[in-house]
């Protein structure tokens, strides 16, 4: 059994986050993989293409030991352009035990050593959802990963790029027009849209959901990050992180996917630099 370290590291700034069920725990099939024009994850999102913008090899899958998906990005170094930690989402746990065998995947599948949860996590509270995934092995990496210093507060209006693991689709089975986790389909393959962030708390914004072409964020995105886009993509090798760890949850009266809040990155990158230091 792979072992699961808690680290009580307290930031030099209180965080917090409210993050509500945006994981997908239910197996992944082979059919709803093969979904047609939804290959996978962030509902109607746009294709990955890491020939077009190699920064995608930074995004990674990742799978918990109740069969539960999540996302994640690569954090390492800038020198030899490797990475041992993956930045997640701590809802992605169930508990310690369900930490225990995490798998990374982007082509290849490498076995998480540990698992450090943010201290002062509470689900459903407004506290810090964030995880770290040592890695057993290193990954490569095209860049480095920065955090912003834009503080949440100086977020909105601000366009920004999200990207995820999870559902692209949803199939109301029981034709009572709510959301529920086993109605979304087409988990497992990288997939983005592009949304404005709105106003929200010192710590957190909002992104306007879905957006004007119908977008959306939906189980399974957890744990990916949203960051601002900028120059030739297809050179853009490193990116700056504006917020992680995407809250989708669902207006049962209409039946909308919406997105509750967003860490902003400020409030995360001392706690993920006693980890991974900025080289």
């Amino acid at each position: 059994m792979i072992a699961t370290s808690l680290r009580s590291f307290t930031p030099a700034l209180s965080l917090a986050l409210f993050a509500l069920g945006a994981c997908n725990g239910a197996p992944i099939s082979d059919e709803e993989i093969a979904l047609g024009t939804h290959e996978a994850a962030v509902i109607d999102g746009n294709a990955a293409d890491s020939e077009a913008r190699p920064y995608e090899d930074m995004f990674v899958r990742v799978r918990t030991a109740s069969g539960g998906t999540c996302s994640g990005t690569l954090i390492g170094s800038r020198d030899t352009l490797t990475a041992s930690f993956v930045l997640t989402a701590r809802h992605c746990f169930s508990s310690e035990d369900d930490a225990s065998a995490v798998s990374v995947i982007r082509g290849e599948t490498v076995r998480a050593a540990a698992i450090y949860f943010h201290p002062g996590y509470d689900d459903g509270s407004p506290t810090p959802d964030a995880a770290l995934i040592e890695l057993e092995s290193e990954m490569s990496i095209p860049g480095p990963v920065y955090f912003t210093s834009v503080t949440p507060d100086r977020l909105p209006g601000v366009q920004m790029r999200c990207y995820g693991y999870g559902a692209s689709d949803w199939v109301d089975r029981n034709g009572d027009g709510v959301y529920t986790k086993n109605e979304f389909t087409g988990v497992g393959r990288l997939r983005y849209a592009d949304f404005e962030a709105i106003a929200d708390t010192e710590y957190h914004f909002k992104l306007a959901v879905p957006n004007e072409l119908g977008q959306a964020l939906a189980p399974g995105d957890s744990g990916g990050p949203c960051f601002t886009v900028s120059g030739d993509e297809s050179t853009m090798t490193n990116f700056v992180i504006t917020g992680i760890l995407k809250a989708g949850t669902v207006q049962s009266s209409d039946g909308v996917v919406r997105l509750n809040r967003e860490t902003g990155a400020t409030r995360i990158s001392a706690w993920v630099r006693t980890f991974v230091p900025r080289t």
